[in-house]
């Protein structure tokens, strides 16, 4: 959905309009929620393809669902465990789960010490602190704290090199292609 976005960001609005319409109704909806934050922000860019999971799952239960889900998921590599409202509280590895034993508490897994980011904080800040803090994704969070998608480090990088070329186009006085 994210790469779709980005794509209908960049052609003319009745290109954008038929491809839309060529879309599957569920993945049209997950792009044009997308399409609703603003332009050049983390909502924009971040996945809502992922799976979390809840701090009372057993690692067994965990696993379970991570399987089930994966496959439609852009990354199952950082996993964000929310509460009952969606409310972000921790986050764990996969590598964490696989190494863990079947009986334990997600919630004993879990790094509460978290690094997000607002669906509104600009994509670059986003992307920086991706970079920053040597993340393979970042959870995004609405207002309230819910979680509504996942920026990984691979979109995060995209960001920064076109900003880059943007900043160098206009350090040579010349404004980006």
């Amino acid at each position: 959905p994210d790469d779709r976005a980005r794509l209908l960001d960049e052609v003319p609005a009745m290109v954008a309009k038929r491809l839309m319409a060529g879309l599957s109704p569920a993945k049209r909806a997950l792009t044009a929620s997308l399409l609703g934050y603003p332009e050049r922000s983390a909502g924009r860019i971040m996945t809502p393809e992922y799976v979390s999971l809840r701090a009372s799952m057993t690692v067994q239960e965990a696993m379970a669902k991570v399987k089930a889900q994966g496959e439609g998921a852009e990354t199952i590599y950082t996993l964000p465990i929310t509460d009952d409202r969606r409310k972000l509280v921790g986050m764990t590895s996969l590598r964490r789960l696989v190494l863990a034993s079947a009986d334990e508490r997600v919630g004993d897994l879990m790094e509460t010490q978290l690094v997000s980011v607002d669906v509104t904080t600009d994509q670059e800040a986003a992307a920086r602190l991706v970079q920053e803090a040597n993340l393979l994704a970042i959870p995004v969070v609405d207002r309230e704290y819910r979680l509504v998608g996942l920026i990984t480090v691979d979109d995060a990088m995209e960001i920064i090199e076109e900003e880059e070329s943007e900043d160098l186009a206009r350090t040579g006085a010349a404004e980006p292609l």
